[in-house]
C-alpha cells in the first residue's frame, strides 16, 4: 500500500468536508422548501398543476413530431396523470400508502426504464460544435491549425463526435 503525503491527507479531508457541505445545503434546501410548500400549498398546488401539464405536452409533442412508440410514452403519460389525480384529491395531506400515488411511483420506475430503453435502442446523431468566443477578441482569440500545438491555453476546441448509425 502506497502511503499518501500530508498534501494528499489534507486534499482528501477538503473534498469529504465539501461533499459534507453540498448535502447540508441540499438537506437546508430541501427543508427550507418544504416550510414553502406548508406555508403557500395553493400557490404550489397550481405549479405542481401546470408542471404536470406541461410534461403532458412535452409528451404529446414527442409522440406527434418524434415518433416515439406508445410502449415508450404510455408509463410516462400513466404516471403524470396519477400524480395528477394524488394532488387534485389530497394535496398537502400525501399518504405513502394511497395505491394511486404508489402505482405512479411504480410507473415512473417503468418509464424510466422504457426511456433508458429506447436511448440505448434509438439511433441520434450527436456533434460537438466549438462553441463562439467573444467578438472583441476577433481572429486573435480564435485557435487556428497551426495553433493547436501551442495555442492560447485558455481556449481549446472541442472534438467533433459524429456517431455512425448502428449496423
Amino acid at each position: 500500500m502506497v502511503p499518501i503525503t500530508f498534501e494528499e491527507a489534507v486534499g482528501y479531508f477538503g473534498l469529504w468536508l465539501f461533499v459534507l457541505g453540498v448535502c447540508c445545503s441540499f438537506i437546508v434546501g430541501l427543508y427550507y422548501l418544504a416550510d414553502l410548500v406548508e406555508e403557500h400549498f395553493k400557490t404550489t398546488k397550481k405549479v405542481i398543476h401546470w408542471t404536470i401539464l406541461g410534461t403532458l405536452g412535452v409528451l404529446l409533442l414527442l409522440w406527434l413530431l418524434e415518433g416515439v412508440e406508445p410502449l415508450t410514452m404510455l408509463p410516462s403519460l400513466g404516471a403524470q396523470l396519477g400524480y395528477w389525480r394524488v394532488v387534485a384529491r389530497r394535496f398537502p395531506f400525501l399518504s405513502v400508502r394511497d395505491p394511486t400515488l404508489l402505482g405512479a411511483g411504480a410507473l415512473t420506475v417503468w418509464a424510466h426504464l422504457a426511456w433508458m430503453h429506447y436511448h440505448l435502442t434509438t439511433f441520434h446523431h450527436l456533434m460537438w460544435v466549438r462553441g463562439g468566443v467573444r467578438g472583441g477578441e476577433g481572429e486573435h482569440g480564435r485557435p487556428r491549425a497551426a495553433d493547436r500545438s501551442g495555442g492560447h491555453p485558455f481556449i481549446r476546441t472541442l472534438p467533433v463526435l459524429v456517431t455512425a448509425p448502428p449496423s
